[in-house]
Parts: C-alpha cells; sequence; structure tokens
C-alpha cells in the first residue's frame, strides 16, 4: 500500500490527492533556495541546466517524502483510534 501511495504522489505531483497540488509547495522552496543571500544567487548562476534540474528533483523528492510521512502518520492514528473505540 505504501508503494501505491508513493507512486501515485510521485506521478500526480501531488500533496492533498489533487494533481499537481505540491508544484506550487516546490516551486517555493526553489524560490528561497535561489533567492537567500549572494553566495546562494552566484552559486545558482553558475550552475548548468542539468544542475538545477537535479535540485529540483530533490527538492520533489523532499516533499514527496514529507507527505508520505503525514499518511504514514494518519494511518497509526486511525488505527490507535479505532483500537481505542
Amino acid at each position: 500500500m505504501r508503494i501505491l501511495i508513493e507512486f501515485l504522489l510521485y506521478e500526480m505531483c501531488s500533496s492533498n490527492g489533487m494533481k499537481g497540488s505540491a508544484q506550487p509547495i516546490m516551486d517555493e522552496l526553489f524560490t528561497r533556495q535561489t533567492a537567500t543571500g549572494k553566495f546562494n544567487q552566484r552559486f545558482f548562476s553558475s550552475l548548468n541546466p542539468e544542475d538545477v534540474n537535479l535540485i529540483k528533483i530533490h527538492n520533489q523528492n523532499k516533499v514527496i517524502q514529507d507527505v508520505c510521512l503525514r499518511f504514514k502518520i494518519a494511518r497509526i492514528r486511525m488505527k490507535i483510534s479505532y483500537m481505542a473505540y
């Protein structure tokens, strides 16, 4: 089940079940990385497009892993609630 959820989140680029809902989060994360400090601006301006793409993929993985963690926590909470009932 976990593998299916991760696959759907990656393919749909989703953070809440709607297709493309994680894209604004990833764009904001990339903007924050490139906009903070003169060092980061010089660093990102010297990168080639392949490296920038790798950074964006890393950001996508980070966001999707956070969403998967929230799903795992919700599943555990549901089990605890059912057992308490």
